[in-house]
């Protein structure tokens, strides 16, 4: 008489690769968050997925927290402006530098600069 052995039904759900199975339910899951959560059901354990939820529950709560810190913050931003001819007085009072060209831009004067041609160094 042979052994008996016992054979069991395939599984409802095909056996997958594991890492193969959460490539599948993440590609579902962006495409459709709500078939990706019950495709999840078959293909992953109830352990995996509820670390998965609190997961995102945690990382969702933390952003929105991060998010509403940074409404309250109050940034300042500090500069001069300067008055005509300030800014091409004090470049010019640097013997190394010449002013070649001044203007008005954006609220605010600015100029070009070149470096004098008697301090560059010759080798």
């Amino acid at each position: 008489m042979k052994p008996s052995t016992s054979i069991s039904p395939p599984p409802a759900a095909p056996i997958f690769l594991s890492n193969t199975k959460r490539s599948l339910i993440s590609g579902v899951n962006r495409w459709s968050p709500m078939l990706g959560h019950r495709l999840s059901t078959l293909l992953v354990s109830v352990e995996e997925q509820l670390a998965e939820e609190v997961t995102q529950k945690i990382l969702h709560e933390a952003f929105a927290e991060t998010m509403a810190t940074l409404r309250e913050v109050t940034f300042y931003r500090f500069y001069h402006v300067f008055q005509k001819d300030e800014l091409e007085n004090l470049v010019n009072s640097i013997p190394s530098l010449n002013v070649t060209r001044s203007s008005f831009e954006h609220g605010n004067w600015c100029v070009v600069v070149e470096k004098a041609a008697d301090s560059v160094p010759h080798d």
